[in-house]
């Protein structure tokens, strides 16, 4: 059984300082959800936008499949959002925390209305996932990308073949999800913590033909 959702976000992509070292030792993350499985399978990119003399963004579809591998269902919100992109030059380098490119994005939050938050967790703003059911939903995520490897441009990986991970903010919320998580738990385990997709392959084009979208380019290039 599957239920979808389309969402969409267009985002420049402009990444804090520390992310723009290439292959630079992160910050392990914190604990994530175990049994809860996300992939992302990337469409090919619907728009290129100039990024300064250097670099573009390539806006992706990206097809993000949430999977309960738990026996117990599990609550997710419907408005997941990307909180943490991770570009690597493989997996190993992935798993190992060592990123070309980490974008920090600003996540959602949200009110929501009262009637979600009841006895019972709103059908309108949640889904309860049994085991091995899916919930699937469709973003757009820009990607700010360099036509040359050795060009420094901030913020960008260089053009070539990577693996990413999308980080999904699982609580779009301002209230605390603690105030739910005990009232729920017959319908399922509320899931409010960041998780990880498994890594995907992608493939980053150098010199695409480029729009002027009215994008900001990093101070470095705008001087050029």
């Amino acid at each position: 059984m599957r239920l979808t959702a389309i969402v969409v976000f267009l985002l420049a992509l402009l990444p804090e300082p520390a992310a723009q070292k290439p292959a630079a030792a992160s910050q392990a993350p914190g604990p994530e959800a175990p049994g809860v499985e996300i992939s992302a399978q990337l469409l090919p990119p619907n728009r290129f936008c100039e990024y300064g003399p250097k670099a573009y963004v390539a806006y992706f579809p990206i097809a993000i499949t949430v999977t309960n591998g738990r026996r117990t269902p599990i609550v997710v919100a419907r408005q997941l959002a990307v909180r943490r992109l991770l570009i690597g030059a493989n997996i190993s380098d992935l798993w190992a925390h060592k990123y070309e490119l980490e974008t920090h994005l600003e996540g959602l939050r949200i009110y929501g209305h009262d009637s979600d938050f009841g006895p019972l967790p709103s059908a309108n703003a949640f889904v309860v996932l049994k085991h091995n059911q899916a919930y699937d939903f469709t973003v757009v995520q820009g990607i700010a990308v360099r036509n040359s490897a050795a060009d420094l441009v901030p913020g960008t990986v260089a053009a070539g073949d990577h693996n990413i991970s999308l980080e999904l903010q699982t609580w779009p919320y301002a209230r605390d999800p603690a105030t739910v998580v005990n009232q729920w738990s017959r319908s399922g385990d509320l899931i409010s913590i960041p998780v990880s997709s498994f890594p995907a392959p992608i493939k980053l084009m150098s010199n695409p033909v480029v729009q002027k979208c009215g994008l900001i380019p990093p101070k470095d290039s705008a001087q050029e």
